[in-house]
């Protein structure tokens, strides 16, 4: 429980500076743009014993704050489609559902 919440919070923490160089960039669009959260903490949990090893971690900061930027979704306003869910096997062995995406 505290390791998924100390690496949601560097997650947090490192996408900032990345989410302001995001905003600058796609100002012109017709969205606003976030970070993907799930695929910014499928970068991360490969590269997150490397920033707590290392002597010099401010490469590999902006090395995650470059790879984060790349992906991007766009917040839409007043989005009102429902969310749809997998339904469980009612009878049988129990199948685990995966997420609707992996993450890299």
């Amino acid at each position: 429980f505290h390791a998924t919440v100390f690496l949601s919070n560097l997650q947090e923490i490192i996408s900032k500076p990345a989410q302001e160089k995001i905003h600058h960039e796609v100002s012109k669009r017709k969205y606003d743009y976030q970070i993907n959260k799930n695929t910014a903490i499928g970068i991360m949990k490969n590269r997150v014993i490397g920033l707590l090893l290392f002597k010099d971690p401010e490469k590999i900061l902006i090395q995650l704050q470059n790879l984060f930027a790349q992906y991007i979704e766009p917040v839409r306003p007043n989005r009102k489609l429902p969310r749809v869910k997998k339904l469980k096997r009612r009878s049988g062995k129990y199948k685990t559902l995966t997420n609707y995406k992996r993450a890299i």
